[in-house]
């Protein structure tokens, strides 16, 4: 609360769907939040808490865990530019799934990226003109 705004990579999802809300169940006609009648504003608390409620759930499913805390991914790979550009898509699923002890946030994460790294290895050790060689970026895909 100390910042009194939301923050975070979600940020916009939820600044847009709260203006959704509001837009929905408050009138343009009133200028303040604090003019909003009671019985809107506790329709619009109402679906906040649900879409949270189903959002707790879905968190629960995930089994694949990244360990960038708040940081978004564009704001690793931004970090992580050399004068070539942004890491390579399997680079940064390695920097932001991969703890700077060596260890992996999950089991599946480290699956993942031993699968794409062991896929890309094969697709550069094909020759060119191979009928089913495939771009780095459809091996991601």
């Amino acid at each position: 609360m100390e910042f009194r705004r939301p923050f975070g990579e979600n940020t916009d999802d939820l600044v847009g769907e709260i203006a959704r809300l509001v837009t929905l169940c408050a009138s343009f006609d009133v200028p303040y939040w604090r003019d909003v009648p009671e019985d809107r504003k506790t329709k619009i608390y109402e679906k906040l808490l649900a879409m949270s409620e189903r959002n707790k759930v879905n968190r629960s499913k995930q089994v694949i865990s990244h360990i960038t805390g708040r940081r978004s991914f564009k704001q690793v790979s931004w970090a992580e530019r050399n004068e070539g550009g942004e890491p390579p898509a399997h680079e940064l699923w390695r920097l932001t799934h991969q703890k700077k002890d060596g260890s992996w946030g999950s089991e599946q994460s480290r699956q993942v990226y031993e699968t794409v790294k062991d896929k890309l290895e094969e697709l550069a050790s094909q020759p060119c003109d191979s009928p089913v060689a495939s771009t780095p970026q459809e091996v991601l895909n």
